[in-house]
């Protein structure tokens, strides 16, 4: 998420590349060495299952984590037009946001755009990163905890 913080498209790499990488590892010798590459070739498939398994839990996850915020939306009062259910919905795939990237976004003035991430902050949704301030940054950790860990 790092790179979302210095304005590039953040990067989610599966664990699942990590968990089997001593395997893989151990069947790219065996290819290199034997010329057998069975090996490599199910344990990468395995890999991939294990990736897609994971992404769909994920994505699951967000699916999930983005109803109960409309619904925290709603029980805390908030017009259904108002422009923080349209942040809420793109909070999945850009956990990191500023008033001024939510002003883009919606086609509003700037003040609006701080009224609607202070709104979403303060019922817990967004989470100041680094110092308060003009520019500031906001992210949604519980999509953040989702992508690092697989689960809110």
């Amino acid at each position: 998420m790092m790179l979302r913080w210095e304005g590039l498209a953040p990067l989610f790499v599966s664990r699942a590349f990590a968990k089997h990488a001593a395997s893989l590892e151990e069947a790219l010798q065996s290819g290199q060495m034997n010329g057998d590459w069975d090996l490599w070739c199910f344990t990468f498939l395995d890999i991939i299952e294990d990736s897609l398994l994971e992404t769909w839990t994920c994505f699951d996850g967000l699916e999930r984590l983005s109803s109960e915020w409309i619904e925290a939306l709603k029980a805390a009062g908030v017009h259904a037009h108002s422009s923080a259910f349209s942040i809420v919905r793109s909070l999945a795939f850009d956990p990191v946001v500023s008033a001024n990237s939510v002003a883009k976004r919606l086609d509003v003035s700037p003040q609006a755009a701080n009224k609607v991430v202070g709104n979403l902050a303060a019922i817990g949704i967004l989470r100041l990163y680094g110092e308060a301030g003009r520019n500031r940054s906001f992210f949604a950790p519980s999509v953040l905890a989702i992508l690092s860990e697989g689960e809110a």
